[in-house]
């Protein structure tokens, strides 16, 4: 059984949904996969009212609207909020502030749970106490294009490995906290040839495991958020990217010499899937794995 999010209306705390009797449709759950990054549930809204609502005591939330068009009349406390919100909108939430909402419309909304050991990975002890008070972003292109592609990831079975949905989650995570007020911690200078070295190595020598964020930054004794700014200023590319490129360029090698089989290559290299891999490998090099096999060794015949 799938774990969901959690949701406190009243007195009552309930599974999370967007309508007031708790039986509003759940499109997709990060949990009900092998997702490695942030919970979330992509849930759809119906009109109506919704009273005294809001994350559990000590948890926060972020609702990102995806689809769709709602007028909403937000009452926080003694604040009351008109909010026209469509894709990119992004709502703050806070379990020491819930609210009352009226809805008028219907849209497609991701709630995502921020959980504490994910404030620890940006180097964040806790949230800011006047979290759930922030000013929605109104229809925010970055959100909006990271939380698609959590959904792309989720709706497709969460496939492209743990350091994918780390990196999207951790970028999310980064850019919200940019959004709030008060200090920041960035990177400072770029990795050493050292570390650069290390780290070349550590992935060459592991491309069959599912490497993580955590793990990757331990060897330069770094968050993974100082880790990743670093990782791009470096080489040009997020960590996640440079790991593909290894696998592929690593499969490339193996298509053109010995005997290996693509669905062997696949599985040795940590690809959820034959079709996972072969998609990847033509992303990269235009063809095929066995159209790339074929002709290289054509090519080598020809040569000789």
């Amino acid at each position: 059984m799938t774990l969901r999010m959690m949701q406190k209306v009243g007195s009552k705390r309930r599974p999370l949904s967007f309508d007031t009797d708790g039986s509003g449709t759940l499109l997709l759950a990060s949990n009900a996969t092998p997702w490695a990054g942030l919970q979330f549930e992509l849930h759809r809204t119906t009109p109506g009212e919704l009273r005294d609502a809001g994350p559990p005591e000590n948890e926060h939330a972020l609702v990102i609207f995806l689809a769709g068009s709602v007028e909403m009349a937000i009452q926080k406390r003694n604040l009351e909020i008109n909010l026209r919100a469509g894709p990119g909108t992004t709502s703050f939430m806070s379990g020491d502030l819930r609210s009352s909402s009226r809805v008028t419309g219907s849209a497609d909304v991701l709630a995502v749970n921020l959980q504490p050991e994910w404030l620890h990975r940006v180097e964040l002890e806790r949230i800011p106490s006047d979290f759930g008070q922030l000013p929605a972003l109104a229809c925010d292109a970055t959100m909006l294009g990271l939380a698609n592609a959590m959904r792309r990831e989720i709706e497709g079975g969460a496939t492209k490995g743990r350091i994918y949905g780390e990196s999207l989650s951790l970028a999310m995570l980064s850019y919200v906290l940019d959004c709030v007020p008060g200090p920041r911690q960035h990177a400072r200078g770029p990795l050493s040839e050292a570390q650069c070295r290390r780290l070349a190595r550590h992935i060459r020598e592991r491309l069959g495991e599912d490497l993580t964020l955590r793990e990757l930054a331990e060897l330069v004794s770094l968050g993974p958020r100082q880790f990743t700014s670093r990782f791009r200023e470096a080489f040009g590319i997020t960590p996640y990217q440079y790991v593909l490129n290894e696998k592929l360029d690593e499969a490339a090698r193996r298509l053109t010499v010995g005997s290996f089989e693509i669905a062997e290559i696949a599985h040795t290299l940590g690809f959820s899937s034959q079709s996972h891999f072969a998609a990847a490998f033509r992303k990269r090099f235009r063809m095929t794995p066995r159209q790339y096999a074929t002709d290289t060794k054509a090519r080598r015949r020809s040569i000789f």
